[in-house]
């Protein structure tokens, strides 16, 4: 008798709770409306870059919203440690409007224009720590004019510090990246358990990297063996999934809605997509492309390597 009332409990629960979450309404995130937005910053020291906004100095860092009536200061003409030497902030100003501010039309008053920026605030809040970190930390390796050496141990950050990986379903060209080890190196993927490799090298290469042809990814569970030339091995696992939950999915609709550049509106949802712990790996994924053009996606890219 017990077990019935509580079969029909626990049936009830569920019910009750499958109406609310029918009855309950999506809640869409908070739009902020920008006046600019910063997107390449070219150039070392950080010092270098300084906006004035009420009395204030704030740092220069790519992805920060800029306000109408703030003033962007570049400091020095040239730097001696980029390919490009000349020190200068890249705005976007909507989609298609942009503005190159460098040493000789500094300082830049920001202004209003035409084209507002719609973004979400949660994912500029969730990412802007983020942006700094990643921002510091390049400029420090720029900086650095002697190597570090490389760790001996083999490691696959992306797979094995974070936890289990989530990665969405669908035909796309899977990208690795790993540390440590000596060259050459040996790549397979393997669905489940089974012996016979999905995707594989067919011989050793000497990056610590690789972007494999697109193929098929079918949901279930995936792993990663990578072998380098004095016979370490480190294995690492991803599971595909059909679609994002729903949350997450949410986010992706609303800045496909946003009015920026496409790269800046892709590189803004990978950047919040990395702050969900599972879903790093699909993050790198879609940051890899765009991060040969477009500084803020190589920092990105550059941030979930290491």
């Amino acid at each position: 008798m017990y077990s019935q009332f509580h079969n029909v409990s626990l049936i009830l629960k569920w019910v009750s709770s499958t109406f609310l979450l029918i009855l309950t309404p999506p809640t869409f995130a908070e739009w902020v409306q920008i006046d600019a937005l910063v997107n390449t910053v070219n150039g070392s020291p950080q010092s270098v870059f300084q906006v004035l906004r009420a009395g204030q100095k704030l740092d220069v860092i790519p992805m920060m919203v800029l306000q109408d009536g703030d003033w962007l200061c570049v400091r020095q003409p040239k730097n001696g440690l980029l390919k490009d030497a000349q020190n200068y902030v890249m705005l976007t100003f909507g989609s298609n409007q942009s503005a190159k501010v460098t040493f000789a039309n500094s300082p830049y008053l920001v202004k209003k224009r035409g084209t507002t920026i719609s973004l979400s605030k949660n994912v500029i809040a969730d990412t802007k720590q983020s942006w700094a970190e990643m921002f510091t930390n390049y400029l420090k390796a720029v900086q650095i004019s002697i190597r570090k050496a490389e760790p001996v141990a083999l490691s696959i950050p992306l797979l094995k510090k974070y936890g289990e990986q989530q990665l969405l379903s669908g035909k796309r060209a899977l990208r690795l990246a790993w540390r440590g080890g000596n060259a050459p190196y040996w790549v397979q993927v393997f669905p489940g358990e089974t012996s016979k490799a999905l995707l594989a090298t067919n011989t050793g290469i000497y990056s610590k990297q690789v972007q494999f042809e697109k193929r098929m990814l079918n949901a279930g569970d995936y792993r990663v063996v990578v072998n380098d030339a004095n016979g370490q091995t480190i294995e690492g696992k991803f599971q595909v999934i059909e679609n994002l939950p729903l949350p997450l999915k949410q986010v992706k609709q609303e800045m496909q809605t946003s009015k920026i550049s496409e790269p800046a509106k892709w590189t803004l949802f990978a950047a919040w997509l990395a702050q969900q712990s599972a879903f790093r790996f699909e993050a790198y994924q879609q940051t890899m492309e765009i991060a040969k053009e477009y500084q803020p996606a190589l920092l990105l890219k550059n941030g979930l390597e290491k």
